[in-house]
């Protein structure tokens, strides 16, 4: 090689080393993090009790909420109240929420339910559920993770936390 190439691919191949070696130890550092994250995870597992108790009795209790709150719409607009029409509305909904194209999957949810539910009520009342439904989600959604947030940074200002937090780490 001409000597200006030759310093210019030994620049290349000394810049390519810095990068690698930066990006290998990013790297272990965050193959660590995720491994201490997986064993936190398990952690839970290893107590049916716990798991129980702070996995699946929430999990539950979400789900029961969501199911009630769309038979609750679902009946506020008339339309029929069956397992086959709750169980499509759910199916909707977790569809929709795959393929969202907007924000808030607003607009695609209510193509789908629409789709879905057409056979059981008019278009028309359909689409105005499935409206009311979306905004009824994304309120409680809103006003629980804002709910959660305040609390958070009130508990951050703790005193007593703090020094829990301490021990900790």
């Amino acid at each position: 090689l001409p000597m200006p190439y030759t310093w210019i691919a030994g620049a290349i191949l000394l810049g390519g080393t810095v990068v690698v070696a930066v990006c290998s130890h990013r790297l272990r550092d965050r193959v660590a993090q995720v491994k201490e994250q997986l064993r936190a995870g398990f952690a839970i597992i290893g107590s049916p009790r716990r798991y129980l108790v702070l996995v699946l009795a929430p999990c539950l209790v979400s789900y029961a909420c969501r199911y009630g709150i769309t038979i609750a719409v679902m009946s506020a607009f008339g339309i029929p109240i069956t397992p086959t029409t709750v169980m499509l509305a759910l199916a909707a909904h977790q569809v929709a929420g795959a393929i969202r194209f907007t924000p808030g999957g607003f607009g695609t949810t209510q193509a789908i339910d629409v789709m879905t539910l057409h056979a059981f009520a008019a278009s028309s009342t359909v689409a105005a559920y499935s409206i009311t439904q979306g905004l009824l989600m994304t309120t409680l959604t809103l006003v629980t993770g804002l709910l959660a947030l305040l609390w958070s940074i009130r508990a951050g200002s703790d005193p007593t936390l703090a020094t829990i937090r301490a021990r900790r780490s």
